[in-house]
Formats: C-alpha cells, structure tokens, sequence
C-alpha cells in the first residue's frame, strides 16, 4: 500500500508537467504534493513532507496572486 501511494503521487508529478498552462499544471501537481505528504507520513520521511508542503504553498500563493489579478479591472491593474 505505501509503496503504490509513492508510484501514484509519481506518476501524478509526471501527468501534471504534460499541461500546457500553468493553471492546470499548478492543479496537479498540487495533488501530487498532498498524496507525497502522505507518502512522507507513512515512511516517516520528514524531508519528503517538507519539500512537498513548501511546494504546495507556493502553488496555493500562486493560484490566491492570480486570482486577485483575474479578478482586477483594466483600470484597477497597477
């Protein structure tokens, strides 16, 4: 079972850079970074969920900057 949670999270990190934008690519892999904190979890590899928690945050200050931006008007765009 642990050993299948680190071949899934891999193959999702592989899936996730086919994506052409950055949105989807950015969605993806965010999954995979979840699924390899608990694979850290389950091996009790602190390194592996920190690496992956790091990540995952900079995709969350990613998506909360863009979205701010979407949501600006043309006139409002600094």
């Amino acid at each position: 079972m642990t050993e299948l949670v680190g071949w899934v999270a891999s193959f999702v990190v592989l899936v996730s850079m086919t994506f052409k934008t950055m949105w989807k690519l950015r969605l993806v892999n965010s999954i995979a970074c979840v699924m390899w904190i608990f694979y850290g979890y389950l091996i009790s590899n602190n390194p592996t969920i920190f690496v992956n928690f790091a990540i995952l945050v900079t995709h969350i200050i990613w998506f909360i900057k863009n979205k701010v931006y979407e949501n600006q008007t043309p006139a409002s765009k600094g």
